[in-house]
């Protein structure tokens, strides 16, 4: 009769913990530095531990996207805002200001400020 169990551990340990497809990010683990019992010292698993200098890094930073993409209904307000502004002439439109210094443009300002 044919076994149940299909495939080894070993095929396992590429998968990622939660599920996503992805290889983990931690190598496979070595062989236990010291035996388990009767060394006086404490209990040890890899040299790959956190614990350890060159270590793992536990929670260490994972790449995100934090892009956002505002809602079209508040584009759609934000815009009709903006028109009710200019229909109100309250809102200045300014294709061009000059390319010239920061100074010369003080009056012109102020003068929209106004």
């Amino acid at each position: 009769m044919e076994s149940l169990r299909v495939g080894t551990c070993a095929d396992c340990a590429g998968a990622s913990p939660q599920g996503q497809g992805e290889e983990r990010s931690e190598r496979r683990q070595g062989r236990k530095l010291w035996k388990q019992k009767g060394t006086g010292r404490g209990v040890l698993g890899s040299i790959r531990s956190p614990l350890w200098r060159h270590g793992g890094t536990v929670h260490g930073p994972k790449p995100r996207d934090y892009s956002y993409a505002l809602p079209n209904e508040m584009l759609w307000r934000a815009a009709l805002g903006a028109l009710g502004k200019l229909a109100e002439q309250k809102l200045t439109v300014v294709d061009c200001v000059g390319s010239g210094d920061a100074q010369d443009q003080i009056p012109l300002l102020a003068v929209w400020a106004s």
